[in-house]
């Protein structure tokens, strides 16, 4: 587009009488140019449709949402930067609210006092298959409830002596417990349980006991009593780590995990506290 000045100079001179070969060449404009300022004067300007730094790699987001449509931003992104995708997280995100968008949920917020409280949850993941042989996968998730801070195993069992390995690890990887531990009524923690009245299993609390951690059941059916771990500890690790995930064994499995923990997991900005777990965490 030309400046209104030299629109201006073209009416004038028309108007004067110049034909419209002339004003072109004093101007030094097409003829095009005068023909199309003087049609009109006030031409809409161009609209310039710039390109996303995501274009390039929709197809292949579509690629991944169709071998799991519930696969979070985050992982796409960790997908995606390999690739070349060298845009943020935000315009991913506000891409995939777009073609998948989804109802807000309500939940109760509560906070627990440094060195009070960890979280345990196991959830389950399928199976790994050796040979022909299928052997369930399962994942124990311990949460420090103040900073958030994650931790996790995957187990090819849930049992007792799977349980107790899973949180000797995770207090070695916190470097120390805390003063409680709330876990829902599996067998291994909860024997019995009538209203208020719990009898623990024996062989949890002689493994807590040296630790000197005392254990509490939630409420059954009230996943807001642990809302630390099951928002941020399996449903984020199932939405997060799992999706497009593929691996050796459980060894290897484990690896991948620890390294998502310490890359990820553990360094990213916990949307609640508005810190990085690992910073937020007091091991002392």
């Amino acid at each position: 587009m030309i400046d209104r000045r030299t629109v201006f100079e073209i009416h004038r001179l028309f108007h004067e009488g110049y034909p419209i070969r002339k004003i072109a060449r004093t101007l030094r404009l097409s003829r095009d140019s005068v023909k199309r300022y003087l049609d009109n004067p006030n031409p809409a300007k161009p609209v310039i449709i710039r390109g996303s730094k995501l274009d390039p790699f929709k197809e292949e987001i579509q690629t991944l949402l169709q071998r799991d449509p519930t696969v979070s931003g985050s992982v796409l992104h960790q997908r995606l930067i390999p690739q070349g995708y060298a845009g943020g997280i935000s315009i991913l995100r506000e891409y995939l609210h777009k073609i998948r968008p989804r109802e807000k949920r309500a939940y109760l917020r509560f906070e627990s006092a440094l060195g009070e409280q960890f979280q345990v949850d196991w959830g389950h993941f399928g199976s790994q298959l050796y040979g022909k042989t299928p052997r369930k996968l399962y994942c124990l998730a311990v949460i420090e409830a103040h900073s958030r801070m994650l931790y996790g195993m995957f187990t090819h069992s849930q049992n007792q002596e799977a349980l107790h390995q899973a949180l000797l690890n995770a207090f070695l990887f916190f470097e120390g417990t805390c003063r409680e531990m709330v876990v829902d009524n599996m067998a291994t923690a909860v024997t019995e349980r009538e209203g208020s009245l719990i009898r623990f299993n024996e062989a949890f609390l002689d493994f807590l006991r040296p630790f000197r951690v005392v254990p509490r059941a939630c409420h059954p059916y009230q996943p807001q009593e642990k809302g630390k771990i099951e928002k941020g500890g399996i449903h984020y690790i199932r939405h997060n780590f799992w999706p497009l995930r593929s691996f050796v064994d459980l060894l290897d499995l484990n690896h991948q995990f620890l390294h998502w923990l310490d890359t990820q997991a553990n360094t990213r900005i916990h949307s609640t506290t508005g810190e990085r777990p690992m910073d937020r965490f007091k091991p002392e």
